[in-house]
């Protein structure tokens, strides 16, 4: 395992303003992109920023968007570049702590947002996700619930609510990921420190895990290119795998990583070679993790037997400076080896890494049929 300093083989892109979420620019296929959505408490000075990555060099502006609230989650549209949900958190409203999402296009010659619905069925959304597969279809989740909209894009209509569910089961909620196989019928979703799946088909709950951490659960990721196989993380420090492809069995447990020393704020499989996930922490420290023994590549041939954190690790990167590391997303066009981490401070900076050549070489000797 290597460790350095962020400024390190990375490129920073500075704000001016605290901010809290990145993601990459999911519906542009042809450059790196991705978006960051600031927190200022002065709800008017917000504003979205889109920058580009470039082959070599500091990352590029490419449009910054005035916003008129704090913006505490960013969902970009897998199928079109210029559409764009935030969920945001208004503070001139009685409620302190009401939370709302709205649906944008984004309007690069003017550098605006222009307005094309607000989803006002919940004062306490937290995350929006689209589905992977159906393009129009979104899960919008709240503190106690799950809903399921259908998105006309270029409507000006407001999401059609289709199904409503787990009002009573739900508590603390704020991790959500669509699951992306077959026919990505199914939610996950955490009830603080339990793990939920809902079929959105039946609006009922398919199976739990209590208690699958010790406290807070802050974010749910799935990995595409194994069936059954997620990841989990929460202020426990820890990272967890799961496998449930045995429904009448209790789910598995296969991993748990706990070299982060506060909250696990977001942890990412890479889409295109799952051996790689990073993870992101209050402890200002970003992981890039080598999870081969557990990925596609391994097939059915897994072991985990006499391996620490250390054997799993391949760099961790460490920010001495900032605050709290509270999002991290792996790029999606031209370069699947690309992730940028967003550090929370008075001015928040996203600071962009490439995965260590040595480790993308050891990758593609074992994908040899994947060009990059």
């Amino acid at each position: 395992m290597n460790s350095g300093d962020f400024r390190e083989s990375s490129h920073t892109y500075g704000l001016h303003l605290p901010a809290r979420c990145i993601s990459a620019l999911l519906g542009e296929r042809e450059s790196t992109m991705f978006l960051i959505g600031t927190v200022s408490v002065r709800g008017s000075d917000n504003e979205v920023h889109l920058f580009r990555v470039p082959d070599k060099g500091e990352p590029k502006t490419e449009c910054i968007f005035p916003h008129p609230y704090e913006i505490w989650d960013l969902a970009p549209c897998p199928t079109e570049s210029d559409i764009l949900i935030t969920t945001y958190r208004d503070p001139s409203v009685k409620s302190q702590l009401t939370y709302h999402a709205s649906l944008w296009r984004m309007t690069h010659h003017a550098s605006s947002l222009s307005l094309l619905s607000k989803l006002d069925f919940s004062d306490c959304i937290r995350r929006v996700q689209w589905s992977p597969i159906h393009s129009q279809t979104a899960a919008v989740l709240s503190d106690d619930s799950l809903a399921i909209i259908d998105v006309e894009v270029g409507s000006l209509s407001a999401p059609k609510v289709k199904n409503v569910m787990g009002k009573g089961d739900m508590r603390k909620s704020s991790a959500l990921c669509w699951e992306p196989w077959g026919s990505a019928s199914s939610v996950l979703v955490n009830s603080y420190n339990s793990i939920q799946c809902w079929d959105t088909r039946s609006s009922t709950m398919a199976w739990q895990i209590e208690h699958a951490h010790s406290l807070q659960i802050r974010d749910i990721d799935c990995n595409v290119n194994v069936l059954f196989s997620f990841c989990s993380a929460g202020d426990d420090s820890s990272i967890k795998f799961w496998d449930y492809r045995k429904p009448s069995e209790p789910i598995k447990n296969i991993l748990e990583l706990s070299s982060h020393s506060h909250w696990v704020w977001s942890a990412k499989h890479n889409p295109s070679y799952d051996q790689l996930l990073v993870s992101a922490s209050s402890d200002t420290v970003v992981n890039l993790w080598d999870l081969t023994d557990i990925s596609s590549v391994a097939g059915n041939n897994v072991n985990i037997s006499k391996k620490s954190d250390e054997d799993w690790l391949v760099k961790s990167y460490c920010d001495g400076d900032g605050d709290s590391i509270y999002s991290v997303a792996w790029a999606c066009a031209d370069n699947p080896f690309i992730f940028a981490s967003l550090s929370h401070d008075k001015t928040s900076s996203a600071v962009v890494y490439r995965v260590p050549q040595e480790q993308v070489d050891q990758i593609l000797l074992r994908s040899p049929d994947i060009l990059v």
